[in-house]
């Protein structure tokens, strides 16, 4: 307990020091599922935060740090000056359900803004993706070999570890052709049973979340690994599925978060011609003025559920 409270001293000591230096900056935070369990990251592919963690961590945030839209953190850093506070801006990737459930409850008693990046595949019925099935057939304690063709299992293992992983197979998924990763999909539906009735969030939710102040983006229809696509597809998976989205919020989407963080100069590019005006990665780096703004990196908060490890975290990319 000393050494966890001397880290979490060290960060506010660094922090205070990023501060009065008036350097300009800002870090935007990644969430995907909030439940009251702490997830296992070495066997699930959405390990979800702990709503304890989640709670210490909204906290500690509203104390130390100036929470904003993620429509304004490049503004914001535009008017940080010595002794402000930085800003810091909330996403949610994926049409969860546990965004309702535990996630605004929370962000609406601290009274914090959030972003929240929609897929809008689930508007009308659920719908899973190509890692729900994985992890439905896992959570059944069906094996690698049970799950994956014999040639994905190779991909995964030319990554050079001796047994596939949650990573690995994710990675090896990811480089598959989007027609393949959709087979996969289909194929999987048969071993490891019905989909959830409440996968994906439904347009009522979705009117839940704009009713309740929080902004809404885009997360593409088919969650897509965007920089590993054609251009054709690209352009598509920027478009498809938004327009149901505009219609519950009523306005233009001008915020996109990659699927998989999979985004580079080109995606940049085709985003902005798509119309959207800010971009963000799951690259850990902080934005400054000069940082591309359809290139905005994003902190997985997910990862650094002790509060001292996640105040480090966040002093770190600032400083």
């Amino acid at each position: 307990a000393g050494a966890r409270r001397t880290r979490g001293q060290r960060a506010r000591a660094r922090l205070y020091r990023a501060r009065v230096s008036g350097r300009r900056t800002c870090v935007a935070l990644l969430y995907h599922r909030i439940e009251p369990r702490l997830g296992d990251p070495a066997r699930e592919f959405s390990p979800p935060l702990s709503c304890a963690a989640f709670t210490a961590q909204l906290e500690y945030l509203a104390c130390h740090y100036h929470v904003v839209s993620a429509a304004e953190p490049l503004g914001a850093v535009r008017v940080v000056g010595p002794g402000r506070r930085f800003p810091v801006a909330l996403t949610f990737d994926d049409d969860s359900p546990t965004h309702l459930r535990w996630a605004v409850p929370e962000l609406q008693r601290v009274g914090l803004p959030a972003t929240f990046f929609l897929n809008g595949a689930s508007l009308e019925k659920p719908r899973t993706y190509w890692w729900d099935r994985l992890q439905m057939g896992l959570d059944r304690g069906m094996s690698w070999e049970q799950l994956v063709p014999r040639d994905l299992l190779a991909a995964a293992a030319a990554a050079g570890v001796a047994e596939p992983t949650v990573a690995t197979m994710a990675e090896a998924v990811l480089r598959l052709a989007p027609a393949a990763r959709l087979a996969l999909h289909r194929d999987l539906g048969p071993l490891v049973g019905p989909d959830p009735d409440d996968a994906g969030i439904r347009e009522d939710e979705v009117l839940a979340l704009v009713a309740a102040g929080f902004a809404i983006g885009f997360h593409t229809r088919d969650h897509e690994p965007l920089s590993l696509v054609d251009d054709a597809t690209l352009l598509e998976q920027l478009r498809d599925g938004r327009d149901g989205l505009e219609r519950l919020c009523g306005h233009e989407l001008e915020a996109v978060a990659y699927p998989h963080g999979k985004a580079d100069p080109r995606v940049a590019r085709a985003a902005r011609e798509a119309g959207f005006r800010l971009g963000f990665t799951v690259e850990p780096a902080a934005a400054k003025p000069s940082t591309d703004a359809l290139l905005v990196g994003r902190l997985d908060a997910t990862v650094v559920p002790v509060i001292d490890d996640f105040s480090v975290a966040l002093a770190g990319l600032l400083a």
